[in-house]
């Protein structure tokens, strides 16, 4: 509803979105209020509030993947009496998860309005089957990263006690297979949307994603001794954390075949019944 006189602040009040043209009296029953005295700015307001919507979705879906990732990696280090050490959780969360998250928000709206619209709640089959499915396909790739530690000639099993051990080789594979995790899982839930601009277009969250790449794969690759000593990592062969990187990346394929599957499938929006009255 457009309006810009006091006959229009019930109407304006009742709608689901009430935009008033005016300062007037309008705009006190109005939740937004437009500079210009013409209904241009609704373009910019469907396009606003879109891009709000699915910004909040992609929020609420990343802290949840992110969250099942850290839990399957706690489970599968307790299997073996072992666990993350807290510099690793720290590193996870300063490195990768806070500035994921603050570009996220960064992201500008879409020039262009799309014919779609968000989902209208957050019990939908896309968004169920997105949280489950990139979960699954975090969990495999630390499983796979844990069974193939174990197979190392250099393996070294912890002792089994009353206390989690964070020095083991378990942890250390578990760790370094899991962190890139966190930056492809929030790369993906950026790229798909027709709601906010491209990713490459904005260049402070493309730079801050090879910045933290660079830094996520050289502690994989190379750490130096003091991020060894820091991070509790056990010596791997370089061999070996070859393999690590790729099953980080092959993982990272992986994700980004599963979200495109969805788009695919269910498109960004749910199926709106239209009534032909």
């Amino acid at each position: 509803m457009c309006g810009d006189g006091a006959n229009d602040c019930t109407a304006l009040k009742t709608a689901d979105v009430g935009l008033s043209l005016s300062d007037a009296e309008a705009s006190i029953a109005a939740p937004f209020t437009s500079k210009t005295p013409d209904i241009s700015s609704t373009i910019f307001l469907l396009r606003q509030g879109r891009a709000s919507l699915d910004l909040s979705y992609s929020m609420f879906k990343y802290v949840m993947v992110m969250s099942a990732t850290q839990f399957s990696s706690m489970a599968i280090l307790h299997y073996t009496t072992c666990n993350l050490d807290d510099m690793q959780f720290g590193f996870i969360n300063m490195t990768i998860i806070f500035p994921m998250l603050f570009m996220i928000c960064t992201m500008e709206t879409s020039r262009v309005l799309s014919p779609e619209l968000p989902f209208r709640s957050l019990l939908n089959k896309s968004m169920i089957i997105s949280i489950i499915g990139h979960s699954i396909l975090m969990v495999i790739g630390q499983i796979i990263a844990y069974i193939i530690v174990r197979q190392e000639d250099y393996f070294e099993p912890v002792n089994k006690g009353h206390e989690f051990e964070t020095e083991g080789y378990e942890s250390t594979a578990v760790f370094l297979a899991s962190t890139p995790q966190f930056m492809y899982i929030g790369i993906i839930y950026s790229i798909f949307t027709p709601f906010r601009q491209r990713l490459y277009k904005n260049l402070l969250f493309v730079l801050t994603v090879i910045l933290m790449a660079a830094i996520t794969y050289w502690v994989i690759l190379a750490p130096l001794g003091f991020m060894k000593n820091e991070l509790e990592l056990q010596r791997l062969d370089f061999d070996f954390r070859l393999t690590l990187a790729g099953i980080t990346v092959a993982n990272g394929l992986a994700n980004i075949g599963f979200e495109s599957l969805l788009v695919y499938y269910f498109g960004y929006s749910e199926k709106r019944e239209v009534n032909p009255a």
